[in-house]
């Protein structure tokens, strides 16, 4: 917006290169509309865990929603088909599974959607070998999420 001139009964504004002249004192209107939060909803699975498709830097990939893991996890098999560079960007690091301990990576991931929520600059690990089958949707993600269980419904919804 530019003030192109004014005088005590009116100004001129420039918006967009459109001049319009107001009158000093005069009313302009205008509105507010909240912006309405994304949602998803992820319904539960037979075996009583949250599974999901999501993308991985534009790249899709099935997903388990895992509230006991730290951060978005996924095996190098699974970030190698995803393009995530890994043992360029990674920091080598140990890794604490259901398994036991095993060697991985610390990674930042550009962007993780689900649904209609996107995330950007996800922290994340990359386990060395073939397991988690799935990508784990850890608390990296869900916890810049507003999560909510409505019956056999998992509601994530994007929080401002």
């Amino acid at each position: 917006m530019l003030l192109v001139e004014a005088n005590a009964r009116e100004a001129v504004l420039e918006v967009d290169g459109v001049r319009e002249t107001y009158s000093l004192g005069g009313r302009i209107g205008g509105g507010f509309a909240e912006r309405e939060h994304r949602e998803v909803r992820i319904t539960k699975g037979p075996s009583g865990g949250y599974h999901t498709v999501g993308s991985i830097n534009g790249r899709l990939s099935d997903m388990l929603v895992d509230t006991g893991a730290s951060a978005v996890a996924m095996s190098e098999v699974e970030a190698r088909r995803l393009g995530v560079g890994y043992r360029v960007t990674g920091e080598p690091i140990a890794v604490n599974t259901a398994s036991g301990v095993s060697q991985g990576y610390a990674v930042t991931l550009d962007r993780v959607r689900v649904g209609e929520i996107e995330l950007v600059n996800v922290p994340a690990i990359v386990i060395q070998g073939s397991s988690p089958q799935q990508v784990l949707l850890g608390m990296s993600f869900l916890g810049r999420v507003e999560m909510r269980h409505q019956g056999s419904v998992l509601l994530l919804r994007e929080k401002y």
